[in-house]
């Protein structure tokens, strides 16, 4: 905790959008999921929303055909290391992910968000070196403690928006798949609007 506020402090990490503005961005962990994250993508088509998935290179290799269709459709990749494991942040789990990516859509992402949010001196080091940019979030969804999506609606409802959040989704939940649309409409009518990340933080 101590390093992630000294890190902030210095600016290397990015929490929230600098705008005030009532916009915000979505951003979804954890894929891709070969269930749920196509069914996610179609929401926010259908809805004219870019968001960022922070993918694991674990998946990325088992599925590039989902990576592709992600980019395809104008959404933004980020790195998220190659597993959700406890040396996540290792310049290997990076760097390993970043090559997978470049290797599926000819670039690597010069996004990066740390498994648990989680970030250290050294993958600090490794991303300013290699221009990467460290994203965490202003606001979590907790769809990963909820297993339904009524409640996970109900929870978000109660949940106060700022301008400039940076939300976090997780794209391989079928409740969070279930809950999204309902979720961007109460957020439609408290007045925000949905931005892409590189919109808010640039």
């Amino acid at each position: 905790m101590l390093i992630r506020r000294f890190i902030a402090a210095l600016g290397g990490l990015i929490y929230r959008g600098k705008t005030k503005e009532k916009k915000i961005a979505l951003t979804f962990d954890d894929g891709p999921n070969k269930a749920y994250t196509e069914k996610i993508l179609n929401i926010l088509e259908h809805e004219g929303i870019k968001a960022v998935f922070f993918v694991n290179g674990e998946p990325a290799e088992k599925y590039p055909e989902l990576v592709k269709l992600i980019h395809a459709k104008g959404h933004s990749i980020g790195n998220h290391s190659y597993r959700h494991a406890k040396d996540a942040d290792t310049r290997y789990g990076i760097e390993k992910t970043g090559e997978i990516l470049r290797n599926i859509l000819g670039i690597a992402p010069a996004l990066f968000r740390p498994p648990w949010g989680r970030v250290t001196l050294r993958s600090m080091n490794y991303c300013r070196m290699n221009k990467i940019r460290i994203i965490l979030w202003s606001l979590d969804t907790e769809d990963y403690k909820i297993k339904d999506a009524r409640e996970l609606i109900l929870n978000m409802a109660k949940r106060r928006i700022s301008s400039g959040d940076i939300v976090l989704f997780h794209d391989d939940y079928a409740h969070t798949a279930e809950a999204l649309p309902e979720i961007i409409a109460d957020i439609r009518l408290r007045g925000f609007s949905f931005a892409s990340l590189e919109e808010l933080i640039n």
